[in-house]
């Protein structure tokens, strides 16, 4: 299933992904692709891949 990226929500509380981690996921995700999928909920609430869903904004 796909959803729109600004479509997943996320909740309160959760770590704040740091910059320099981002770039560099989002460059790997460029060169090798999205090795493990960002797991939402039914409501679209990210449930797990919070990095991997910054890295995946960064190249849009």
């Amino acid at each position: 299933m796909r959803i729109p990226i600004n479509e997943i929500k996320l909740n309160p509380g959760r770590r704040e992904a740091e910059p320099e981690d981002i770039k560099n996921l989002a460059d790997s995700i460029a060169e090798l692709g999205l090795l493990n999928p960002i797991t939402i909920n039914q409501g679209h609430t990210l449930i797990a891949g919070r990095h991997r869903l910054e890295a995946a904004k960064f190249h849009r």
